[in-house]
Parts: C-alpha cells; structure tokens; sequence
C-alpha cells in the first residue's frame, strides 16, 4: 500500500519544531515567501499576547451582541402574541450575560486562562440556547419560553436568530481555541526562566 506523504507529514516549519537556520522549506512557506507574506510564528512573545487579547475581546463582544439581539428578538416574540414579559423572567435572563461578561472581563485584563473561559462561554451559551428552544428548560423560569419554539410556533425570524446563536457560540468557543493555541506557542518560544 502506498501512501502520500504529503497528506501524512506534519508542517514542522509551521509549529516551529525546526531550527532557524538549515531547516528545510515546505511547500506552503514557499508560496507565503513568494506572495510577501511570512508566518506569525514569527511574532513576539508580547504581539502573540495583543492578538490573543484581541481575538478574545472581540470574540466575547461578538458573544454578547448575538445574545442581545436574540433578546430583541424575545420582546419581538412577545409583543406579537400580546405576551407581557415579567420583572423575573429578566432577572433571570441576567444569568445568561453572566459567562459572556466573565469571558470578556478576564480577556481585558489579559489574564491567561481567558482562552479557555472563551471556549466555555461558547460551548456554553450554544448548548443552552438549544436546550431552552429546541427542547425545554431544565428549571422552568422563562416564562412563556418555557415550551420549546415547534410548540410556540416560532416563524422563521426566531429560527434563524437561534441558528446563527448557536453558531457564534461554536465560532466564540473556536475563537478560544486559538487563542490557547497561541498562548500554547508563546510559551513554546519563550525561554525558561
């Protein structure tokens, strides 16, 4: 049996397993090299920590819009079927900014586990928007959002909101990912003390 080796090989240039100096070059740095581009493994311990803080603030602000606007789209929801949303069914939708506002104030003080608060957030909030509307809730405080969206009859408005929620929180937790990557390299290139 035969087998590519290309498809098998691990870019070591990339992840910077190679020396500087003699190290053979890859396919796809040649084609950086040619285009004027180089690789970001290249950045300093303190540019590798901005990007991070960068990737995470905007991760988690991005986060906290797409939750806001599915809230709008809650007052929407209940001005259509002349629902009155209670003072505790707003109390309790404060718990769902509370991870996204964790996630975001660790990222602005760049403290390192940030990343991995960023992947739970997201991980987080997708799982339970989907719980609460495709399903049910698991503590029946919602309100009238306590039946699941195919029994409210949601339109399509609401479905699509859902849908892209849940999708930035798999985008947020994957942003979180590559920031711990990132600090993963940066430990990696800074020396030991």
């Amino acid at each position: 049996m035969e087998v590519n080796r290309a498809f098998v090989t691990l870019d070591y240039e990339f992840i910077g397993l190679y020396p500087q100096i003699g190290r053979p070059q890859s396919r796809r740095s040649k084609h950086l090299e040619a285009h004027g581009m180089e690789y970001d493994i290249n950045l300093s311990g303190a540019e590798l920590k901005a990007r991070v803080r960068r990737v995470l603030i905007a991760a988690n602000g991005v986060m906290v819009g797409m939750i806001v606007v599915h809230d709008v789209d809650h007052v929407r929801q209940a001005a259509n079927w002349c629902y009155t949303i209670g003072l505790s069914v707003w109390v309790v939708n404060i718990s769902v900014y509370v991870p996204s506002a964790i996630a975001l104030a660790m990222a602005w003080r760049g403290w390192r586990g940030a990343a991995a608060m960023t992947s739970v957030n997201g991980l987080l909030v997708g799982a339970a928007f989907s719980e609460v509307h495709l399903w049910r809730p698991s503590i029946p405080l919602w309100g009238l959002w306590n039946d699941n969206f195919f029994i409210l009859g949601a339109d399509w408005i609401s479905w699509t909101i859902l849908a892209l929620t849940v999708l930035v929180g798999a985008c947020v937790a994957m942003a979180g990912a590559y920031a711990m990557g990132l600090n993963w390299v940066e430990r990696r290139a800074s020396p030991i003390s």
